[in-house]
């Protein structure tokens, strides 16, 4: 009986946990907006010839094959459809099909330190979408703060808090999701007191 009470919790949480954070829909909606939606679409040799111009360093072609690998490859319980929220979807489809790329593309993204290449509120929001996946991953965790999937959450919601500080005169949209996390207990203690300094800090953010 225990145990079906503990996960009902959970499923309820989780619940809640959908409704309150806002925003990973932000960054969603942002990182979504940037990606080119041609009618056409592409060829596999247009394709192929992007992903070598990415290899060779252009920064935003590697960023629009890390969003269409973020939003087709890792959207596991969550909110976001991936490519087909798009109103054509060829080109996010077209670039998906290399997932090796927009993982390799999206893991050197999510190491910049927001002074460049990738300008700090795109890399911002890289990073708390990317964090959103982990906290939605962490429900088969029991969202324990100590389990591997709430701390890789934490890290890139402080990584995302720092750059958007940093643009924004020390405001953060994504303050708000480690306040809904502290207010919850999940992934981070049960802490009313940092969930309020979170919260206070996204107060007039930017919205992605």
């Amino acid at each position: 009986m225990r145990n079906v009470i503990k996960r009902i919790r959970t499923h309820l949480i989780f619940a809640v946990l959908s409704l309150v954070s806002i925003g990973s829909t932000h960054a969603d909606t942002y990182l979504m907006a940037r990606l080119p939606d041609p009618e056409s679409g592409l060829t596999k040799a247009e394709t192929d010839a992007l992903e070598a111009k990415a290899t060779a360093g252009d920064w935003e072609i590697k960023q629009y094959f890390a969003i269409a690998y973020l939003h087709e490859y890792l959207s596991f319980f969550s909110r976001n459809q991936g490519c087909k929220t798009l109103k054509h979807g060829k080109y996010c489809y077209a670039l998906a099909e290399h997932p090796k790329a927009g993982r390799k593309f999206l893991e050197e993204i999510l190491e910049l330190d927001g002074k460049g290449p990738v300008y700090p509120t795109d890399l911002a929001a890289f990073q708390a979408q990317f964090a959103w996946y982990w906290v939605t991953a962490a429900r088969l965790d029991g969202y324990d703060p100590e389990s591997a999937t709430c701390r890789n959450a934490v890290r890139y919601y402080e990584k995302a808090i720092e750059n958007e500080r940093g643009i924004w005169n020390g405001k953060s949209c994504t303050a708000r999701e480690m306040a809904s996390l502290a207010r919850l207990g999940l992934c981070l203690p049960k802490d009313e007191q940092k969930a309020s300094v979170w919260g206070k800090m996204s107060w007039g953010c930017p919205q992605h």
